[in-house]
């Protein structure tokens, strides 16, 4: 095994930012309730975690022995790139929890789950929904 290279932690970096840039896309859409580009980022996404975790699987191998100043700054800088990744992420995922919690909420509410005594009959009259749009701003 060779020493760090600057190209391979260039590379790193770079496929973090692209990481990064998607994810601050998909924050966005999310705002924005834009569920046609959620779906476009999703394979976006995937893909730039596979290329990321590939690359860093090769910069891991590096050992890290005769590593210079510069080489330890771009590792810091990577590291903070990858902390940011994650706060992202998880930004992304609690807002995307919070709304399903919402909706599974609001439908809980216009389609009850009781039953009465007989096995299948509901104890009281279902709503009729058809044809009846729900908006997602309150």
């Amino acid at each position: 095994m060779y020493g760090i290279s600057e190209h391979k932690l260039a590379d790193c970096q770079a496929k973090a930012e692209q990481l990064l840039d998607v994810l601050s896309a998909e924050s966005k859409a999310l705002r924005q309730y834009d569920s046609t580009l959620l779906l476009q980022l999703i394979t976006q996404k995937e893909y730039s975690i596979r290329v990321l975790r590939e690359s860093l699987g090769i910069l891991k191998g590096c050992r890290a022995d005769g590593e210079n100043e510069e080489d330890t700054k771009a590792l810091g800088n990577l590291r903070s790139l990858l902390l940011e990744i994650d706060r992202l992420n998880s930004t992304n995922r609690v807002f995307i929890e919070g709304s399903l919690d919402h909706y599974r909420d609001l439908l809980v509410t216009l389609v009850p789950t009781v039953y009465g005594q007989r096995e299948g009959n509901p104890a009281h009259q279902m709503v009729n929904c058809r044809g009846v749009a729900i908006k997602k701003k309150a």
